[in-house]
Formats: C-alpha cells, sequence, structure tokens
C-alpha cells in the first residue's frame, strides 16, 4: 500500500494551501509555458522543491493521472520518471502512478519516449526500483526504440552514466534523432 493512498489526515484548505498552489501555477506557467496547468503535474516537475505532505495530499486527489502535457504529450508517469534523484524519492511515485493509469506505461510523448525511456535518459540504472517497475508495467518497452535519441533501452543505459555510478547524472538529454 502507497504512503500516498492514506489521505484522510490530509485536510488542506484556507490561504495556505491558496497560496501554495498559486505559487506551483506561476512557477508552472515558467517551465511549461504552453501548458494547461494541472496540480498533479506541477507537483511532479517541482517534487524536489515541496514538502512531502503537499505531495502526499495530492496523490490522494487522484486528479489528472491521465492527462497529457499540451507541449510534451508527457503523462504524470513519464515526468516522474524523469525526476533525476535516487530511489529512495521517486520508487514511490512511480509505483502509484502505474496503479492510477497503468495504461501510462504504454504511451508515448509527442517525441517517442515512454516513461522507461525517461528514467534511463537521466541516468537510472537496470537495477533500479523505479526501472524495474516501469519494466514491469510494461515489459515490450524493451523492445521499442526511443524516439528521441533512436536508441533501444539497453543502449540508452549503455551510452548513460547512471547515478549509482555518477550522481550527476546522464548526458543523453544532449542527443537527438531524427527518424
Amino acid at each position: 500500500r502507497s504512503r500516498f493512498e492514506n489521505h484522510e489526515k490530509y485536510i488542506m484548505k484556507g490561504k495556505h494551501w491558496d497560496k501554495a498552489v498559486y505559487l506551483l501555477q506561476q512557477a508552472y506557467k515558467l517551465e511549461c509555458p504552453s501548458a494547461k496547468f494541472r496540480l498533479l503535474h506541477a507537483v511532479l516537475h517541482f517534487y524536489s522543491y515541496l514538502p512531502i505532505d503537499v505531495v502526499d495530499f495530492v496523490f490522494a486527489l487522484k486528479h489528472h493521472a491521465n492527462e497529457r502535457e499540451e507541449g510534451s504529450g508527457r503523462l504524470p508517469l513519464h515526468i516522474a520518471a524523469a525526476i533525476s534523484g535516487t530511489d529512495d524519492d521517486t520508487v514511490c511515485i512511480i509505483d502509484t502512478l502505474c496503479r492510477m493509469y497503468p495504461e501510462a506505461a504504454f504511451e508515448p510523448t509527442f517525441e517517442g519516449r515512454l516513461p522507461l525511456h525517461e528514467a534511463l535518459a537521466v541516468g537510472k540504472s537496470w537495477n533500479s526500483a523505479t526501472t524495474q517497475i516501469l519494466w514491469q508495467a510494461n515489459p515490450d518497452a524493451l523492445k521499442i526504440v526511443d524516439g528521441k535519441s533512436g536508441l533501444f533501452p539497453f543502449m540508452i543505459v549503455a551510452s548513460c552514466v547512471t547515478q549509482e555510478d555518477n550522481n550527476d547524472g546522464s548526458d543523453l538529454e544532449s542527443l537527438s534523432w531524427t527518424p
């Protein structure tokens, strides 16, 4: 059971919550100017800056798990998979999103990138819990070429410095591929 599913203790309302949402809206406008504001998407974009209680509450609302960002076509699972950092930070989020909207593991972004590709591109290793959850959610993703880099998942791993090797992440984001 996910820590995000026990939300009875989270009753956020009033001026503090309104201010928090307003700040997230403004920050999200700067980060994703062409995208409509969705609270879950914004929380995932700014996950590392938010108190865990805010993240827990937004996940408990279960809104927008199946809605794409206008500019990128990314679903919340794609955004969460692209969070750099340790698995301790993201594995619960990835697991919860896979259960909330399992089809997201099969859906590519507008660039043709699956959530597994996103995770590997930011330096997650094959052995990471995040990668394992994404792979189990969509085993066929191992046979699908990443639309952005033109690489299969095993090639992405081979071309990246994983977070286990180096906390600086990967240089794959600088690559692009045109079919």
